[in-house]
């Protein structure tokens, strides 16, 4: 996808979050302080540019044809085993009743059927 800004190699070791001006990785602020229930967190790239605007229409503009390349994106950092590493389960966050009601589907469940390795293509 053209405009993807890749994870850089300077991020926290446990959320991701990247870290300006950095060369290395390690444990962010907020981690340290308060660490979080997960263990680690994978990014496929920064949440910018044509990927903010492709996950705003996924999301909020019915654009299904979306979640394809952005599970495409998703499942090369799943697959990367430098980068990600064995994984036990993928799992879609889910969405509130009401909300999927009114959505008519998971935007996260799409992405994750749709990009996930060893599954089907849903074309």
């Amino acid at each position: 996808m053209a405009g993807v800004t890749p994870q850089g190699p300077a991020h926290c070791c446990l959320c991701a979050q990247p870290f300006a001006g950095a060369t290395s990785s390690h444990l962010c602020g907020a981690c340290l302080q308060l660490p979080p229930r997960f263990t680690r967190v994978h990014a496929a790239c920064r949440y910018r540019g044509s990927i903010k605007d492709a996950v705003h229409l996924l999301k909020h503009c019915n654009q299904l044809a979306l979640a394809k390349p952005l599970g495409l994106i998703f499942g090369k950092v799943v697959t990367d085993k430098g980068t990600a590493g064995p994984l036990d389960y993928i799992v879609p966050v889910p969405l509130h009743p009401h909300r999927l009601r009114r959505r008519g589907y998971n935007q996260a469940l799409e992405i994750a059927t749709t990009g996930a390795p060893g599954r089907p293509s849903q074309s």
